[in-house]
Parts: C-alpha cells; sequence; structure tokens
C-alpha cells in the first residue's frame, strides 16, 4: 500500500503535522504555559482548527472564505503604506492612524488563521481516502497555504524600529532644545519629529508609534491638532524619567561601539608605523578592516545621528580615510592589492 513514493512522502508529513500540533495543543491548554499565548491567538487556533474541518467538506464556503480573508490583506496592506504613511498628514484621515505593531500582529493572526486551516485540510485529505471514500479538494488546502504565506511575508515586511533608540533621541533632542520646565516636563510636537531622527534611518511614523506607546503607559497625553502642528505630546515628569533611563542606555551602548571603532583604528595605526611594503598581506588585511570600520561607523550614524556626536564622527571618517591613503599609498604595493581591498568592501 506504501509502495509509492508520494505516498511516503505524504503520510510522513502528516505525521509531522499531527506531533507539531499535538505539541501546540499541550502548550495552549497548559496552565504552566498559558502567558506565552495571548487570547487573541488561542481564539484564532480554536476557530481555525474548527473551520479547517469544516471546510474540507465544503468547497465553495472554503473558498469564499479564502477570497474575503485574502481581500482583507490587501486592504490591510493598501492601509499601511498609503493612510499609516503620507497620508497621515491629512486632517480628515488623523482618526485612522493604527500603530505599525497592532498591524503587524493582524497579519499574524491572519497567517496563523490560514496556515491552520490549510494544514487541517492538507491533512484530512491525506487521511479519509484510506477511511472513507470522500476526498478532500486540493484547492483548499492551496489556496488556504497561499494566503497564509502572503500574510506571513506582509508581517515580515513591517520593521519595528528599537523603541529605546527612538525614545533615546526624543529625550536627547528635548534636552539640547531645552524643552523643561521648571517640573521636569516637557512636550514634542509631530513638528519637531523630523529633527530628530537628522542622519538615520528612521521615519516620522516612529517617533509617532514610541509616543504613542507613552500616552498608553500613562507617561504622556495627546493633544490634537496644535497651533502649529497636527499634534503634540506632553510627557509628564514620570514620562521624563522613563526617557531618560532609555537615553541613558542608548548612550552606554553609543559608547561601547564608539570604543571598539577606536581601538581597531588605534591599532591598524600602530600596525602602519611598522609594516613593509613588500607585505601585501597586512596590507590588504589592513585595508579590508578599515572598509569594515567605515560601515560599522556609517550603520552608528543611521542608527543614533547627532547622538554619535558630529565631530567624533567626522574626525573617525577622516582617520580611516587617511589610514587608506597611508596603506594604499605605500611603496611596492602591488595593483592586486587594491583591487582585493576594493572588492571586499564591496
Amino acid at each position: 500500500m506504501l509502495s509509492n513514493p508520494s505516498e511516503i512522502v505524504m503520510l510522513t508529513m502528516v505525521a509531522i503535522a499531527a506531533v507539531i500540533a499535538t505539541r501546540i495543543i499541550r502548550d495552549v491548554t497548559s496552565s504552566a504555559r498559558k502567558r506565552r499565548y495571548t487570547r487573541p491567538v488561542k481564539y484564532v487556533l480554536i476557530l481555525s482548527l474548527s473551520l479547517g474541518f469544516v471546510f474540507s467538506f465544503f468547497e465553495t464556503a472554503a473558498l469564499l472564505a479564502a477570497e474575503i480573508m485574502a481581500l482583507a490583506i490587501l486592504l490591510l496592506s493598501l492601509y499601511f503604506y498609503l493612510v499609516g504613511g503620507w497620508l497621515t498628514s491629512h486632517q480628515n484621515l488623523r482618526s485612522f492612524w493604527i500603530p505599525s505593531k497592532t498591524i503587524k500582529d493582524w497579519f499574524f493572526y491572519l497567517s496563523l488563521y490560514n496556515g491552520v486551516i490549510g494544514v487541517v485540510s492538507g491533512v484530512l485529505s491525506v487521511i479519509l481516502p484510506y477511511f472513507t471514500s470522500f476526498e478532500v479538494p486540493a484547492t483548499i488546502g492551496t489556496v488556504y497555504s497561499g494566503v497564509s504565506v502572503l500574510a506571513a511575508l506582509m508581517e515580515f515586511t513591517i520593521l519595528l524600529p528599537d523603541k529605546s533608540t527612538i525614545c533615546g533621541l526624543v529625550y536627547a533632542f528635548c534636552f539640547v532644545t531645552r524643552r523643561f520646565n521648571n517640573s521636569k516636563e516637557f512636550y514634542v510636537e509631530d513638528i519637531d519629529f523630523e529633527k530628530m531622527i537628522t542622519n538615520t534611518i528612521h521615519s516620522e511614523v516612529d517617533v509617532r508609534e514610541s509616543l504613542e506607546s507613552l500616552v498608553k503607559q500613562g507617561f504622556a497625553v495627546k493633544q490634537s491638532p496644535t497651533p502649529m502642528g497636527r499634534v503634540r505630546f506632553k510627557i509628564n515628569v514620570y514620562g521624563a524619567k522613563y526617557l531618560e533611563v532609555y537615553w541613558t542606555e542608548t548612550l552606554i551602548r553609543i559608547s561601547r561601539q564608539k570604543e571598539r571603532i577606536e581601538k581597531v583604528l588605534t591599532y591598524v595605526e600602530h600596525r602602519s608605523n611598522n609594516v613593509n611594503p613588500n607585505d601585501t598581506k597586512i596590507i590588504v588585511k589592513a585595508l579590508e578592516e578599515l572598509c569594515l570600520q567605515k560601515s560599522k561607523l556609517n550603520l552608528l550614524r543611521e542608527e543614533y545621528g547627532l547622538a554619535v556626536g558630529d565631530s567624533w564622527y567626522h574626525n573617525a571618517k577622516k582617520r580611516i580615510d587617511w589610514l587608506e591613503s597611508r596603506f594604499q599609498g605605500l611603496k611596492g604595493v602591488h595593483p592586486q592589492v587594491e583591487a582585493q581591498s576594493n572588492s571586499s568592501g564591496v
């Protein structure tokens, strides 16, 4: 009966799915691990398992539900890239703003929902023919698996920034611009967001979402609209202390990364004083390391912006450029040295 290789593969997949499903159900129902699963996840698992069994016997209803899920994913993705982005600048659309984390969670639920239905339908399509004459249509498992993959890809493409870094940049901006009053409270407006993330890869939406999280925690109050902007966040004294902690953490990370770059540059500079022009291997390794440190320096700037320090950044960059020109200009450097160095930096 199992002479066909495809049957062996399918039954093996069914066995793997059964083991994984047993593990998940055990974790969900276990009191010791119930904190891992939020209430929405439990409801999605229970609902999708039930619908997976029902839809296996009603192909038309299953395909109709799958089409609705696909349209929901399309509309949600359009919202994220349009309303969640530049359309929030319009007065009439501000009330429709939803945090990226919430949208990311919705895509996760949709992916989980459709994936479980696809797995259940696929398992039944393999098992039922051995016991009954009924055959589950293969289109059900295929369609739901495809919709699940689409939702998972959308969830994957939504990148959430490091909240501690954003909060640290907010505190640094307000400290430099002297926004604090006598009670150590301060405010920020959306017209300030661009200055907070100057020279970084972060967006104004990232700043807005970090401040919205402060509102949810009771550390800030949102006011909208304002005379010069669309939204203002008043940070109370507890929120100021909260942001100060993040700023201290950010400073520690910046200092540590700057120290590592400084140590490497000092070592390379020391080796440059004693290197023989004929030691092409050392020259190549030095140029490769300098390219690596230049990349780390740029990443540091993109992550923390002006918090890195303009003077230190430009001095470090000039130092790297000087060391590169020094190694490249050593007498006796073979042209292959520069070629290898350029290929390693690409």
